[in-house]
């Protein structure tokens, strides 16, 4: 609806002292939580109960994987910061305020500082990497999700977050996927004496 106001969620601060915020477009503080760590935790709960009470079938759902508590594991950490910007949004939004971002990589930017402000602060994923594993989850993930639909977007987070491990594994050998490595030519060498490097 035009002429509307809209506002988008933000997190400001550091990992132990952070605070969930509400902007406007321009980038003005319109309201802060104080109990945004109190919300964090509460939330943080939410979702441990919403992977692991599900914990058997999603790992029956990867048993060719051997690292399944691993994986299990990170499906909860990426999930987390999605599902607590949907509570953010439904809190707000029960206030009457409407939480709409400009474009999708507001959202994406968001949801990447709530990962690495108040879920994983260590992480040293980038955030092309954090896009590739949270895509599949993106507007898929919600609170009240069924079982079968959480399942599905666990083996697609699972997909995802080894092309992400992929991706960073090959930008840490310096791998361009959009450059490629010459071949050797040793057409400049045919028209020399053979003899000539031996001394």
């Amino acid at each position: 609806m035009e002429g509307y106001p809209s506002f988008i969620i933000d997190v400001d601060g550091a990992p132990q002292d952070f605070r969930f915020i509400l902007r406007s477009y321009t980038g003005e503080i319109v309201n802060t939580l104080q109990n945004s760590k109190e919300i964090a935790e509460y939330v943080r709960e939410m979702v441990k109960r919403l992977i692991y009470n599900n914990y058997g079938l999603l790992s029956v759902s990867i048993n060719y994987f051997e690292d399944k508590k691993g994986l299990i594991y990170a499906f909860y950490r990426f999930a987390y910061p999605i599902l607590l910007e949907r509570y953010l949004s439904d809190l707000y939004e029960s206030r009457g305020i409407r939480i709409q971002y400009p474009d999708i990589n507001t959202y994406l930017i968001v949801l990447y500082k709530l990962y690495k402000i108040v879920e994983n602060p260590n992480s040293p994923i980038n955030p092309q990497e954090f896009v590739i594993i949270v895509n599949p989850l993106i507007n898929k993930l919600h609170w009240g999700i069924s079982t079968e639909e959480l399942v599905y977007l666990f083996k697609e987070f699972v997909r995802a977050y080894y092309k992400a491990l992929d991706m960073k594994e090959k930008a840490r050998i310096g791998y361009n996927l959009n450059a490629f490595i010459m071949p050797y030519n040793p057409f400049p060498y045919n028209n020399q004496n053979q003899n000539q490097f031996l001394g």
